[in-house]
């Protein structure tokens, strides 16, 4: 049997449940439809920064990665309970992305709104998964 094609969706989830929907309908169409394009199964995980993700369901083999969480403010973003500053809770997000990319090496990786994440926090992470041969690919409502 070949190995599970590795997927990664990435939302910010700044405000509200919809960026999380919309990736989560996205893992249950690739594990419904992979499969038959491809051989394979498919595995996966969901990275987002709001708490209340992990109370939705999956589809077998996925799950959920929660990040600590940023919210919309004057000018920007800010930390959304971290005791931190936002460039620290950007490198914070950046090196679990990344350690987390490493480690799953997913062979496609969907980021939600945002291509690089808050201020440019998936760049490296982008980086290394391309040098992997990883498709990377921006979801965007409504398109």
């Amino acid at each position: 049997m070949r190995r599970r094609l590795r997927v990664a969706l990435f939302s910010h989830d700044s405000l509200g449940l919809g960026h999380i929907r919309r990736n989560r309908a996205l893992a249950f169409a690739l594990a419904r439809d992979l499969p038959a394009l491809t051989g394979r199964e498919v595995s996966g995980l969901l990275i987002a920064s709001s708490p209340e993700a992990a109370r939705f369901d999956l589809p077998d083999g996925w799950d959920w990665v929660i990040l600590p969480g940023v919210t919309p403010a004057p000018g920007g973003y800010v930390p959304r309970a971290l005791a931190s500053s936002m460039q620290g809770l950007r490198a914070l997000r950046a090196a679990a992305v990344s350690a987390i990319l490493d480690q799953q090496r997913p062979e496609l990786f969907i980021v939600d709104r945002h291509p690089f994440g808050i201020g440019g926090e998936l760049a490296e992470a982008i980086d290394q998964v391309r040098g992997h041969g990883c498709r990377t690919v921006l979801g965007l409502r409504e398109v």
